[in-house]
């Protein structure tokens, strides 16, 4: 059970390909943590059915109300350290609401820029944006796939971010919050998890953190992307 004194409601903030689906699995794996996915899918609900019966609202309602479905979806599971995932480009009235909220912990979930872009690219080429072990073996055979660095895409996703991770800094200052920050190689090494969760107020002890999802990217970059040595040079020009 969740401690008295502890924050009941979190929202994890990130972007595609940073790991959220993992992350989301595994805080799922405490028996006193409730963690949804992405409930604010543009044309979607990700939510459980059973879940999706007690907020009892569409997506138009969703839209037209964010912050009445946030507060629903909080208290549908009462008795649960409660959270969801979020995106930068999500319902931005709800969003600001969970961002200046001191009653709801802020998970910031982050990964390397070019990481992110090439596991993007990779997604959209291949059409497979999560990849569950109960799946099994992927429909088709991808292991010789190349993906292009392509400089002016890349810049694009970098600043925009860039951007994003700059606002949540602003926030932080003006609502005097501290978000908490975890990388996607931490979540990766499960240890950091069990951490969060704590930090979350979980006094849960599952027996073991057993991932659902497998990684998509198992090579290294330099045997994934097309142009690798050019890559290198336009990272190496713009690093600072």
């Amino acid at each position: 059970m969740k401690q008295n004194n502890s924050p009941d409601r979190f929202v994890i903030l990130c972007q595609n390909r940073t790991g959220s689906y993992l992350l989301v699995d595994l805080l799922g794996q405490f028996s006193d943590i409730m963690c949804h996915g992405e409930v604010f899918k543009p044309n979607a609900i990700e939510l459980a059915g059973w879940v999706k019966g007690v907020v009892a609202m569409t997506i138009e309602e969703r839209e037209k109300y964010p912050i009445t479905y946030v507060n629903r979806l909080y208290r549908a599971t009462p008795k649960k350290i409660s959270g969801f995932k979020m995106f930068a480009s999500h319902n931005n009235i709800a969003r600001q609401y969970v961002l200046e909220s001191r009653n709801i912990t802020k998970i910031i979930l982050t990964r390397s820029h070019i990481d992110t872009y090439i596991s993007n690219q990779r997604a959209r080429i291949t059409g497979e944006w999560v990849n569950r072990i109960a799946q099994g073996r992927r429909k088709k055979d991808d292991s010789d796939l190349k993906i292009p660095f392509l400089p002016e895409v890349f810049e694009v996703h970098r600043q925009k971010a860039i951007e994003i991770q700059q606002e949540y800094a602003a926030c932080e200052t003006f609502t005097k919050q501290s978000f908490i920050r975890i990388a996607y190689e931490e979540v990766a090494q499960l240890e950091p998890v069990r951490l969060l969760a704590r930090k979350l107020g979980s006094t849960a002890e599952p027996e073991s953190l057993v991932p659902t999802l497998k990684k998509q990217i198992t090579k290294p970059l330099e045997e994934i992307v097309e142009n690798f040595d050019e890559m290198q040079r336009y990272l190496a020009k713009t690093a600072g």
